[in-house]
């Protein structure tokens, strides 16, 4: 199965100015820039079935506490665009003993829509907690990633 991954405009900007240095905090890490090219080229090559690929956990934007009071909205609002979003591990996974690969957090998210299962589209990278959603503007623009075989985001026109 062939998939596609685009990017916003202003994710492609987060992209651009990622870190290509490992954390100081955890020099064993790798770099920011590296982790988003993992993501990228492990959903390209294998979609998102495997947990060896994606060690973080990953799930529907959808999962809103049931007692937040916009609770409606933001799952009308994560449903109409289709968020989801991924603990990728920056600066590095948090996992315990009770958390099982597949299952792991960390301090940062990756936002994307999920279209399908061979169609997404990064939009936002945020701290978390509290959880946020990207806003319309920043899922605006759908520029495609060209694989290499070092990823590496590119403008086609």
């Amino acid at each position: 199965m062939e998939r596609q991954l685009t990017v916003s405009y202003h994710f492609l900007k987060i992209y651009m100015n990622a870190s290509e240095q490992p954390p100081h905090c955890y020099p064993s890490e790798l770099s920011d820039k590296q982790k988003f090219n993992h993501f990228i080229a492990n959903y390209l090559a294998h979609g998102f079935g495997d947990t060896d690929l994606f060690p973080g956990r990953m799930k529907e934007s959808t999962d809103v506490d049931k007692n937040d009071p916009k609770f409606i909205a933001k799952v009308q609002y994560a449903r109409k665009h289709h968020l989801w979003h991924y603990h990728i591990g920056i600066p590095c996974y948090e996992a315990t003993e009770e958390c099982s690969r597949g299952d792991w957090l960390s301090a940062y998210l990756l936002n994307f829509q999920k279209f399908s299962e061979s169609k997404i589209k990064l939009v936002d990278f945020n701290s978390h907690p509290p959880f946020t959603f990207p806003s319309e503007t920043e899922l605006d623009g759908d520029e495609e990633l060209v694989p290499r075989e070092k990823p590496h985001l590119r403008v086609v026109k």
